[in-house]
């Protein structure tokens, strides 16, 4: 373009040069200078000007070879011309179909975004602040601190927030996210957010989903208790209560506690007599006289068909002799009044654990029962073995 519009300029200085003929002339370049038009569009008017103008050079300077020189140059001008205006018109053209595809990606973004049956949160990944919420969100949400503080809120330390980011940014999501609601006046609520690192208007953001899932999680907490319950007598299970005794031994802040393993003494005899239906009997009388004389922060889980055990924290092994002295006295109190044909008795082993000892938890019980066996076999024929009625 530059070169001509140079040669153009090189015409008007000659003074022999029509002034009426260059306004017309001036009047058609400048409408060339257009970049909108198409190339075909161009290309016309761009020979329909050059034709004159070689006609008016030729009208001028007739055919010498300043003035063939001068076409040949002025020609290769347009051609120029020409290429740097259908370069500009492409290039602009892409832009502006760009930008319409951004506005129609926008436009079905925010369709969807608003259509979306659960709580939309858009929120810029730089300090999150809030971008969009959807009608669904903004429901959920209100009168919370969401929209002022932004997403933020949704995780619950600074630390847990950048592992998320940084798991974003290396794998663009992360589903299932279960966190409690961050108002407390709704600590009873749990969310899971299901978070993607999208684009939105060329930014990087967070588009967060909220699904409210309070009562499954209120469901998943009824079948965790029943797992880790013992089915007939409703105390903690083998299993339950295997892995607190472990936990409490393999701890960093490991505290000392007492074990006091229990066998029932003749529940062969109950059930070969009677029936499995009076020994489950059996079982939840010996297990409810047991629970009875213990404290609140003593826990009893049940180890097997007709065992007990009793973890007595932080408590030394004095503590569960009185403890089981309580509980014969209550075996006591049951039999005297219990019209049963069979009476409650039962054996015990006591084991004492602090921290540093060098022993597994299998030998810990396995010691435990050892004393039990040894009281057992020394009360075979005491007072407090069941006597039963025919």
């Amino acid at each position: 373009m530059f070169l001509y519009f140079h040669w153009r300029v090189r015409i008007v200085k000659q003074p022999i040069f029509n002034r009426q003929y260059l306004r017309v002339f001036n009047y058609f370049t400048g409408s060339f200078c257009d970049f909108s038009d198409s190339p075909k569009k161009s290309a016309v008017m761009l020979a329909g000007i050059h034709v004159l103008f070689l006609a008016g050079f030729m009208k001028i300077g007739g055919f010498s070879l300043t003035s063939i020189m001068n076409m040949i140059n002025s020609t290769a001008a347009a051609g120029i011309a020409f290429f740097l205006s259908s370069t500009f018109y492409f290039y602009r053209k892409k832009e502006m179909e760009s930008q319409q595809q951004l506005q129609t990606n926008e436009k079905t973004f925010r369709l969807l975004f608003d259509l979306d049956p659960h709580p939309l949160i858009l929120a810029r990944l730089s300090n999150y602040p809030i971008i969009l919420f959807n009608q669904r969100a903004s429901a959920y949400y209100e009168g919370t601190q969401l929209h002022d503080k932004g997403t933020g809120l949704l995780f619950k330390n600074s630390y847990e927030k950048q592992n998320i980011i940084d798991v974003l940014q290396e794998k663009g999501s992360i589903k299932g996210y279960l966190t409690p609601h961050f108002d407390p006046a709704k600590k009873d609520i749990w969310i899971m957010l299901s978070v993607e690192l999208v684009d939105y208007l060329q930014e990087p953001c967070l588009l967060i989903r909220t699904t409210d899932v309070t009562n499954f999680k209120a469901e998943e907490e009824k079948l965790s208790a029943h797992a880790f319950l013992d089915e007939l007598t409703g105390i903690m299970n083998r299993r339950k209560g295997l892995n607190v005794l472990s936990s409490l031994m393999n701890s960093r802040q490991a505290q000392p506690f007492t074990l006091c393993c229990i066998d029932i003494n003749g529940l062969k005899t109950v059930n070969d007599r009677y029936g499995h239906n009076k020994g489950d009997h059996f079982i939840k009388a010996i297990c409810r006289a047991i629970q009875k004389s213990l404290h609140e922060e003593d826990l009893l889980f049940r180890m097997g068909r007709d065992e007990f055990v009793i973890l007595f924290p932080n408590q030394p092994p004095e503590a569960a002799n009185q403890a089981w002295n309580a509980i014969r006295l209550e075996f006591d109190c049951t039999n005297q009044v219990s019209r049963q044909p069979y009476k409650l008795s039962a054996s015990h082993g006591i084991c004492y654990y602090h921290p540093g000892m060098n022993i597994s938890l299998k030998e810990l019980l396995e010691t435990a029962d050892q004393e039990m066996y040894k009281e057992k076999r020394s009360r075979r024929h005491k007072p407090y073995t069941p006597s039963f009625q025919k």
